[in-house]
């Protein structure tokens, strides 16, 4: 999804692209992330593994939620925040949405896939972008339910302190 965005970026700055520890990618999670704190210590730990002191972090959906927790509960690692349709961090999600997308990777066919994408996406042509076909492939062959599923949580700001 990002192939798009990192060749420009990557012209001035050093980019990585860092895949959810849950999602079914080539990282494997030595432990169970269960919710925000694990998350934020898995974080902090690829980013010292990394050697990021400091970073612009941006996210797109899942990962705007991510970049979100990242910035509320470690500070000191985001110097500069993007958030990309950041999932359910700004409001929930709405209704239609869950039932529409959730029910893709239930029935994880390609047509049903590529209905519900393309639905998300206003209509586009999902087929023809190579970074949503790679979507649909990724939605086609990945395990729904998965136990490891941290449900993205709305911010909520007080003047006292700001939490995900």
């Amino acid at each position: 999804m990002w192939g798009s965005i990192i060749a420009p970026l990557s012209g001035g700055y050093r980019c990585y692209c860092i895949d959810n520890i849950n999602d079914a990618t080539k990282s494997v999670a030595t432990k169970r992330v269960c919710g925000v704190t694990d998350y934020v210590v898995w974080l902090r730990e690829t980013f010292a593994e990394l050697g990021i002191e400091n970073a612009r972090v941006a996210g797109l959906s899942y990962g705007g939620w991510l970049a979100a927790l990242c910035a509320v509960h470690a500070p000191e690692l985001v110097n500069r925040l993007v958030l990309m349709s950041p999932a359910a961090t700004l409001d929930r999600i709405a209704t239609k949405w869950m039932l529409r997308m959730v029910s893709a990777t239930i029935v994880p066919s390609r047509p049903f896939v590529v209905r519900a994408l393309a639905w998300a996406a206003g209509g586009s042509d999902v087929t023809a972008d190579p970074g949503m076909a790679m979507s649909v492939t990724s939605m086609v062959s990945s395990r729904p339910f998965r136990r490891e599923f941290v449900r993205p949580t709305k911010y909520v700001y007080s003047r006292q302190r700001a939490t995900l």
